[in-house]
């Protein structure tokens, strides 16, 4: 190797001396790279730019939470056409799926509608806390 002022440095004695004294600690021994570790990292990267990763990460962000919207409307939906018993034929499909339901978590008791809250709650934290990291990834270009 050589230094900026192009003397010729060499590293074969402490190298010799770091490993032994490594050795004398009964540390591992250092391994040398594989020989195509550079070709296995670079395919192994996006072949995309920086740029399009993260419109399509928000992109998909986006639609995650359209969809968790819709779910949110129709459940909310569903809801007020039970308890105002609405004529509509969307509502009367939404009522035979959700009063079975819930003659379900009514005979059950109120254990059963705790853990599904508590189900509820904590899949809603999980989903913020994994949208709150994603949100905070930073990519270099």
């Amino acid at each position: 190797m050589r230094t900026r002022t192009k003397h010729l440095l060499d590293e074969e004695p402490e190298e010799s001396t770091f490993r032994q004294t490594l050795a004398a600690f009964d540390e591992p021994q250092t391994l040398d790279p594989p020989p195509d570790l550079v070709a296995r990292t670079s395919r192994r990267l996006p072949s995309d730019s920086p740029r399009v990763l993260m419109q399509r990460a928000r992109m998909h962000r986006l639609v995650r939470i359209l969809l968790a919207l819709i779910i949110l409307a129709i459940a909310t939906f569903g809801a007020w056409a039970i308890l105002v018993e609405a004529p509509m034929p969307a509502a009367l499909a939404i009522q035979l799926i959700l009063k079975p339901l819930l003659g379900t978590l009514g005979t059950l008791g109120v254990p059963l509608l705790l853990v599904g809250l508590a189900a509820a709650l904590g899949s809603g934290l999980l989903l913020s806390r994994h949208t709150r990291t994603t949100n905070e990834v930073q990519v270099s270009t």
